[in-house]
């Protein structure tokens, strides 16, 4: 993982807050925290993240958890669309 990647997630863990990480199918993941979940994308079937990423953050009885995790799907949504154009 970049270092820039490792700063945001000891960031996050240091404010105590969810991290989610998402990779692309067949890249190899390296530098996580320990037991830090780590989210697999395929940009041609996406709907299997969605699926693992929205029963995380309801995991995580955050408040507001189903905003939170309705914001999650719109950003993964957008990243998706980013994606494809390339």
């Amino acid at each position: 993982m970049p270092v820039i990647m490792q700063r945001e997630m000891s960031f996050a863990a240091q404010l105590q807050k969810p991290a989610i990480p998402i990779m692309l199918k067949g890249l190899a993941v390296n530098g996580l925290l320990a037991g830090q979940p780590v989210f697999t994308l395929d940009p041609f079937d996406p709907v299997p993240a969605e699926h693992q990423i929205l029963e995380y953050l309801l995991s995580l009885n955050l408040a507001k958890s189903k905003h939170h995790a309705g914001v999650a799907l719109v950003l993964l949504a957008i990243g998706l669309l980013a994606l494809a154009k390339k």
